[in-house]
């Protein structure tokens, strides 16, 4: 890469030597040649640094993103993980976002599955799923518990089939804890939490 620059800017710097004399036409074409080299790297450079710049600035700041408002915190993650814990037993199902649902000790599923297994086709699973592949009910009538956050609330209320009517429904049910955007809520039908 770097022949064929050096052959580039030293194109550039061919100027006619008939008009200078020749230690004239020698720093003129010198100056060519660094003339070139400073354009190319400061063509490389400038952007570099802009973006060395925009890290440390988002570095500083805080790291925007357009999925922040669904993001969990995992300070909200780890108490409600408490709170659900302290109420289940390990073949109680509970339906949650998967951020949060690795840290349950229970069966855990997703809105998507509680959709899914009544035929609704979502963003990440088909509609034709058959009901002996679940290892349990993940129907939401069918968790002990329910923990709802931004993320179903927005993106799943308006791509999940089903999650939009699942909601109101839900969040009439007793609430267990709420932390942040995160809130549990108790299934009437099942067993009322110590």
């Amino acid at each position: 890469m770097w022949r064929e620059i050096d052959a580039g800017v030293a194109d550039v710097a061919r100027i006619p030597t008939w008009a200078y004399s020749q230690r004239g036409a020698a720093v003129l074409k010198a100056g060519a040649r660094i003339a070139g080299y400073t354009m190319v790297a400061a063509v490389v450079a400038i952007p570099l640094l802009v973006l060395g710049l925009q890290a440390i600035a988002q570095t500083r700041s805080g790291f925007s993103s357009d999925m922040a408002p669904v993001l969990i915190h995992p300070q909200d993650a780890r108490r409600i993980a408490v709170d659900v814990n302290r109420c289940v037993a390990p073949t109680d199902v509970v339906l949650a976002s998967p951020g949060v649902a690795w840290l349950f000790a229970a069966n855990v599923a997703d809105f998507q599955m509680a959709a899914a297994v009544d035929g609704r086709a979502t963003p990440h699973l088909p509609g034709d799923i058959p009901q002996e592949r679940f290892t349990f009910d993940p129907r939401y009538t069918s968790a002990r518990l329910v923990v709802v956050d931004n993320l179903w609330r927005t993106w799943g209320a308006a791509n999940v089939p089903g999650v939009a009517a699942m909601l109101p429904v839900i969040e009439a049910w007793p609430k267990v804890a709420e932390y942040g955007a995160l809130v549990v809520y108790q299934n009437p039908a099942q067993p009322a939490c110590p």
